[in-house]
């Protein structure tokens, strides 16, 4: 019996003692693996990477931080205010945002992307404020300086337009500063401009602080929106005739005609014919010059009659200042010594004044 009871104590010693045994054995796990853990959360806290895929994330969702508000505030942008600036930030940065480390600018420097370009840098250092927190010295990471380059949103805007018309961008003007070509000819007036004082030009304005794409506005001198169509040459700009100026243009096409082809061909007196074309010709003009210079060859002239069949005004420009362009057709018939009748049609285009209310031709050429 005595011998039972040793047995069964010896036995529950046995067993309190490797209860306690693995008791202490748990508690050390325990401890051993929380030390484990707490390095390995400390750890994953120290990665920079860590840092910066926070970042990103955040700037991913809300398109802002305070130093892209700094950076753009320092941007030239006459033309936009700072709100419409940051809407355009804000559109592009809706987009993938991605990120690689700087080459040769050490692990903490990264450069952030968007659609594959850069536009910003980001330098990460350890939080010195965790010091006294991590048991195993190993600091996590923070955002220590940021910088944004939003060049790569600037565009240029040039527009060519007549040096009258004003030239808008979102309600901006632009001014003498922006002009960066003066003096530029209208292709439809190229043949005018030695004849033509004054004539009117274009300019062309250029503008390389819009930030995004904006879309020029133009007026007219006469401060009307112009629709500027780049199909077009430069006959858009050309204000066109009235009714009255047209019908005076055609009585005087006739007028030239008559006057102009009679003393032409000599069948009048060369003193007398030039007599009667200088009431509509500008007196020093270069057709002036060209008529008294033909005077002497006229008296071999062997036309012994014409006709004006018909005179035909097929056009009007408005140069301005009282200047015109007529452009004429007209037919005559003449009797020639052993050719009988020619008939002839002359296309002609007339630069007129208009002055004291009297037009007269400068100039003529024949086409």
């Amino acid at each position: 019996m005595d011998n039972t009871r040793k047995k069964n104590r010896g036995r529950r010693a046995y067993f309190i003692c490797l209860t306690i045994y693995t008791l202490a054995l748990s508690v050390a796990a325990v401890f051993a693996l929380s030390i484990v853990w707490n390095f390995a959360e400390e750890y994953e806290a120290s990665r920079p990477g860590h840092a910066i895929e926070a970042y990103v994330k955040e700037l991913s969702e809300n398109q802002w931080v305070d130093s892209i508000a700094d950076t753009l505030s320092a941007m030239p942008h006459e033309a936009q205010s700072n709100a419409e600036c940051a809407e355009l930030v804000r559109e592009m940065l809706s987009k993938d945002i991605t990120y690689t480390r700087k080459a040769g600018a050490g692990a903490a420097s990264y450069a952030l992307l968007c659609n594959g370009s850069e536009f910003g840098r980001v330098t990460l250092v350890e939080d010195q404020d965790y010091a006294d927190r991590v048991k195993f010295g190993m600091l996590p990471w923070k955002v220590d300086t940021e910088e944004f380059d939003f060049t790569g949103l600037y565009s240029t805007v040039e527009i060519t337009v007549p040096s009258t018309f004003t030239v808008e961008l979102n309600g901006y003007e632009l001014e003498e500063q922006h002009i960066v070509e003066k003096d530029i000819k209208l292709d439809v007036l190229e043949d005018y401009y030695d004849t033509v004082p004054n004539l009117p030009t274009k300019v062309t304005y250029r503008f390389e602080n819009a930030i995004g794409e904006l879309t020029p506005t133009v007026y007219d001198e006469n401060g009307e929106e112009f629709l500027v169509d780049a199909a077009k040459d430069d006959s858009q700009y050309i204000v066109p005739c009235s009714d009255a100026v047209l019908a005076r243009l055609s009585d005087f096409a006739y007028e030239f005609s008559d006057r102009y082809f009679h003393y032409i061909t000599g069948l009048t007196d060369p003193v007398y014919g030039y007599d009667r074309l200088s009431t509509v010709m500008k007196l020093g003009s270069d057709l002036d010059e060209r008529m008294k210079r033909a005077m002497d060859g006229l008296s071999w002239a062997h036309t012994s009659s014409l006709r004006i069949d018909s005179v035909v005004l097929n056009g009007g420009i408005n140069l301005g200042d009282g200047f015109y362009v007529a452009d004429v057709s007209t037919q005559t018939t003449t009797f020639q010594p052993g050719q009988g009748e020619v008939v002839g049609t002359h296309n002609m285009k007339i630069v007129v004044e208009d002055s004291a209310n009297e037009l007269r031709a400068h100039s003529m050429e024949l086409y």
